[in-house]
Parts: structure tokens; C-alpha cells; sequence
């Protein structure tokens, strides 16, 4: 396999994960007036973002097994830990959203915070995204 289509094979692995990161944000975090009154299933969604933690960290692990002979490697290493950052903050949303539906605190200042944490997450991975071939 060439460096470029290594690279390219890496980068469809990551666009997957980042794929289903995206699906659940918009799923759990959908507040039009129709998902008002459907059940959200956050444990669900902590259980997607764990997997999908895992499944770039193991992405991670094989570019770095291969070293070199992956082009881009830098780039799409950033984009990796940028999208586990966006995961993570978001899975702290789903956590704490989980927590309320189970009667437990979790605070509007600490949803507020948690929310920040998302954007900013998610503006960072797009920027990864953006310089991972330059």
C-alpha cells in the first residue's frame, strides 16, 4: 500500500467514527419542538462515543505501528486526538443528561460548561480536519 493510499484508507476510518460522533450529537442534543416529546436513550449514546473513543485509539495504535509508512501521519494523528476530545466532551453531555433522567444532580452550570466544552471541541476538530493533508 502506498503512503497516499494508506493515508486515504486511515482518513475513511476516522471520517466513519467521525460519522457516528456527529449522528449522536444530533441525536441527543436535537431540541426542535418534535424531539421534545420523543425518550432519548443518553446510557445509549455514552455506550456509542465510548466505542467510537476506542475505535480511534486503535486507529492510532496502527498508524503509529506503521510508522512512517503512513503520509499525513502528523495531520490525521491531530485530527484523531481532536475527534476523541470532541467525543469525549460530548459523552460528558450524554453522562450528565443521563444522570438527570435518573433523578441524580447534574447542573445547569455544569451542562452550560459541558456545552462550551462540545463547541469548542468541535471547532477544533474542524480545523484538524482542514490542515490533516496539508
Amino acid at each position: 500500500m502506498t503512503d497516499n493510499s494508506a493515508s486515504l484508507a486511515f482518513f475513511s476510518q476516522i471520517s466513519r467514527c467521525g460519522k457516528v460522533i456527529l449522528e449522536v450529537e444530533e441525536k441527543a442534543l436535537d431540541s426542535s419542538l418534535r424531539s421534545l416529546f420523543n425518550k432519548r436513550n443518553h446510557a445509549e449514546f455514552v455506550a456509542i462515543l465510548s466505542q467510537k473513543i476506542q475505535d480511534l485509539d486503535a486507529i492510532a495504535t496502527d498508524m503509529r505501528r506503521r510508522g512512517t509508512t503512513v503520509g499525513h501521519a502528523e495531520g490525521l494523528h491531530q485530527l484523531i486526538h481532536q475527534l476523541i476530545g470532541f467525543a469525549t466532551a460530548l459523552r460528558n453531555v450524554c453522562t450528565g443528561l443521563n444522570e438527570r433522567i435518573l433523578r441524580r444532580p447534574y447542573s445547569m452550570d455544569t451542562f452550560n460548561a459541558d456545552m462550551n466544552m462540545v463547541q469548542i471541541k468541535r471547532a477544533a476538530c474542524e480545523q484538524a480536519q482542514r490542515r490533516a493533508f496539508d
